[in-house]
């Protein structure tokens, strides 16, 4: 292991200073505004790590943890590599994990526990060798990157020896003019003469394409709640949860109306802009793409994880929390700040059966329901009564 974090000792970023240039291998390709790269110096530490004989397995991890996973589950012959635990899903007594490949940027999900070794703490304490990249000089024809224009940027790039040169370096990422191996011109040259890209918005100070995002959010430090009270009794549907001291629900018409504005929702989010990565901040009010539906839904931001530039975002019509990318992040539609939360945080009094919650709390649900006691939001639940099923 020593031997290891010798050979890695100069990947910090700090050393790759602007207008420097460097050779560096394309481990993962996204847009031209996100890809990876790791210095070809390093071959021989990530080939190292691949060869690893790992022996503990864990029997638990949290977000964070830097654990070792075969990149080669379906092989007879395994690769490691090193993983930082994004997520942790857990359905009954199965777990699996979303684990961020950090020597090489990307994701590998459901990943079980059982294929999830620890990680020797120095090697662990070795920083991520894969640097996250954007593009210079180039931006996509219209607000987002078409698949014909990241095709043509994934051709260009190639997936090997590479040449960067540092334009601008931040806290999170390197812009950087790209070269493919043994080529004079550089990738963005080419995307924009053959008309697959365009320069975009250009800073002059920087001269590095800015892509469009709100600097600022919008003045709104939370959204409205339905207006409840001790006494109510309520036609609510299950949304989530797997305990009856924490679940969600909703009323049944104030779910309706919600599954009636989703595409609206949807339609007028993708015109708000991004937000920036700097004003990503626990509290802040969202709207995210869900990729499940490929629809927006509305959240706050509880945690955030700069160092994966994601961030743990509750959705607060659905009561559940996912992880999200910060570049999935956008300005909640001024027409949906006001409109109540759908979700009602509860937990049922303690005099009541506790038996067959996986039958109480399946989604979809009917129940009728005696608010007891008023709980605030989302922070404390609504202890209540469940009078009987419905549906």
């Amino acid at each position: 292991m020593e031997e290891l974090k010798e050979i890695v000792d100069s990947t910090e970023k700090n050393q790759l200073h602007e207008n420097s240039d460097h050779w560096v291998d394309i481990t993962y390709l996204v847009n031209p505004h996100l890809f990876y790269t790791r210095l070809t110096k390093n071959r021989a530490a990530v080939q190292k790590i691949q060869a690893i004989k790992p022996v503990l397995k864990c029997c638990s991890v949290d977000v964070h943890d830097i654990v070792l996973f075969n990149l080669e589950r379906d092989s007879e012959n395994p690769k490691y590599a090193r993983g930082e635990v994004i997520d942790v899903d857990q359905a009954g007594d199965t777990i699996k994990c979303t684990l961020l490949a950090i020597d090489y940027g990307f994701r590998e999900k459901d990943v079980p526990l059982d294929q999830i070794w620890k990680c020797d703490k120095l090697l662990s304490g070795i920083p991520p060798l894969a640097f996250k990249c954007k593009l210079a000089n180039c931006g996509p024809r219209e607000e987002d990157w078409k698949k014909e224009e990241i095709d043509a940027f994934k051709l260009f790039a190639g997936d090997g020896l590479a040449k960067i040169v540092v334009v601008k370096k931040t806290v999170d990422f390197l812009v950087v003019t790209l070269y493919n191996n043994g080529e004079l011109d550089d990738v963005a040259s080419v995307l924009v003469l053959t008309s697959f890209t365009g320069m975009g918005y250009i800073r002059s100070d920087l001269n590095l394409i800015e892509p469009k995002t709100s600097k600022v959010l919008k003045t709104v430090t939370h959204y409205n709640f339905k207006k409840i009270k001790t006494g109510d009794t309520l036609h609510v549907r299950v949304l989530s949860g797997k305990s009856l001291a924490a679940f969600y629900v909703a009323d049944v018409l104030d779910y309706r109306k919600y599954l009636d504005e989703c595409d609206f929702l949807t339609q007028l989010s993708k015109q708000e802009a991004p937000i920036d990565e700097t004003c990503v901040k626990c509290g802040a009010v969202v709207c995210v793409n869900d990729y499940n539906d490929k629809k927006y839904k509305r959240g706050v931001i509880k945690k955030v994880y700069s160092q994966n530039d994601t961030a743990l975002v509750q959705l607060v019509d659905l009561g559940k929390e996912q992880v999200f990318s910060f570049g999935n992040l956008r300005q909640v539609p001024q027409r949906y700040v006001s409109m109540p939360v759908v979700g009602i945080f509860c937990s049922v009094e303690d005099n009541q059966p506790r038996n067959n919650v996986h039958i109480l709390l399946h989604p979809g649900r009917e129940l009728l329901i005696t608010i007891i006691k008023l709980g605030h939001q989302f922070e404390s639940p609504n202890v209540i009564k469940i009078d009987r099923f419905v549906l």
